[in-house]
């Protein structure tokens, strides 16, 4: 599920095993962000973002037919609501065999067999042990078939029934109809790459293939961990104990965000391209950014008062709602701000989630400051 961080209300994590560190694969495609710009247009969380969201979600829905936006609200919408969001198509991208070309990554997921494409839509924590080989067998026994229109069989509703009510009728049908909602999901998503994110293609595109290609270059120097430490601010590397490949994809529009997703035996990471001065100018106006970025971190009470409470000890999310009274997507949203603003780092073991601060950053601002008025600490 594409989240900043994972939350949980566990209260302790169990050492593990050293591993073999997993393949690394540096995925530069803007088909990620064709999918993630989805998340940002339907999700309730869009504030997350730096890319002035309001004006930007108006824009793109005023492209689209009620028609297309019923289609993609059903598959992109919020994660808390529904679980058919764009993250978890981003766990396949890496297999494609175009993958700067957003076009041929969309008829490669059309030519997929339905299994492979609608169990990573069916999947979410809760379903039992066997919920893969149920959905994979019922799946593959209606594939070819128009059906869908006739009374699901009991093995259909008993499946379905894993799920909560409001999602029930789109699990049915993509177990009654899988090429057919196939078919649907690969249409909507190539009428809003047309309508809505070709303008930005471009853009996009020679934006995340410039930070792979850096990426690239120092993976050969560095292990997993330190090139993951390089790209992946504030999250420590501590990947589910099944990871064999660790996707890392750069992405132009998730900015301060990171989304990370896991499927099978990969782990992805999409994180937003760090700034990259060119110019003297450029470094100037990027070390504003950083202080803009830390200052309005710091400038809110309630950040203030997470500060406090992480000063004392470790804490996941739902302790950090309780003690704020807010909710957990308000608490989330102002974790994503003091991550992004280097104050606090997130651990996540496999389901679990949890917050600490940097102490090592605190003097951070003043370092900062005194960096872009030219002044050293003794003046």
């Amino acid at each position: 599920m594409p989240k900043d961080v994972a939350d949980s209300q566990a209260r302790s994590v169990e050492m593990r095993p050293k591993r073999k560190p997993p393949e690394v694969q540096i995925v530069g495609s803007p088909a990620y962000d064709l999918l993630l710009s989805l998340y940002i247009a339907f999700s309730q969380r869009n504030a997350d973002f730096e890319l002035d969201p309001q004006w930007w979600v108006t824009q793109a829905h005023e492209k689209c037919s009620p028609e297309l936006l019923a289609t993609l609200s059903l598959f992109f919408g919020d994660e808390e609501e529904s679980q058919w969001c764009a993250g978890r198509l981003c766990t396949l991208l890496w297999r494609s065999p175009a993958p700067h070309s957003i076009s041929a990554t969309l008829d490669w997921l059309a030519q997929l067999p339905p299994e492979d494409v609608l169990t990573v839509l069916l999947d979410r924590d809760g379903l039992g042990d066997d919920w893969y080989d149920t959905a994979l067998e019922l799946i593959r026994a209606h594939s070819g078939k128009k059906g869908g229109k006739n009374e699901p069989s009991k093995s259909v509703q008993a499946f379905a029934r894993r799920y909560p009510s409001g999602e029930r009728a789109a699990v049915i049908r993509f177990l009654t109809a899988p090429n057919a909602e196939q078919e649907r999901l690969i249409n909507a998503l190539r009428e809003w790459h047309a309508l809505v994110f070709a303008q930005e293609e471009d853009r996009v595109t020679a934006a995340v293939t410039r930070e792979a290609a850096a990426v690239q270059k120092r993976a050969a120097e560095l292990s997993p961990a330190e090139l993951f430490a390089s790209v992946v601010k504030g999250i420590e590397f501590d990947l589910p104990a099944a990871t064999e490949r660790l996707v890392l994809a750069p992405s132009a529009l998730i900015a301060p965000t990171v989304f990370h997703f896991h499927w099978g035996e990969t782990t992805t990471y999409c994180y937003p391209i760090p700034d990259v001065p060119r110019t003297a100018s450029d470094s100037i106006a990027i070390q504003r950014r950083e202080m803009v970025r830390l200052f309005e971190a710091l400038a809110d009470d309630t950040r203030l008062r997470i500060l406090r409470h992480l000063a004392e000890r470790q804490m996941y999310l739902t302790e950090l709602s309780e003690h704020l009274k807010l909710t957990k997507a308000t608490t989330r949203h102002h974790m994503v701000r003091l991550r992004s603003a280097g104050l606090v780092t997130v651990h996540i073991r496999e389901h679990l989630s949890y917050y600490s601060l940097r102490r090592e950053t605190l003097d951070e601002p003043t370092r900062l400051l005194l960096r872009y008025l030219g002044l050293t600490s003794s003046q």
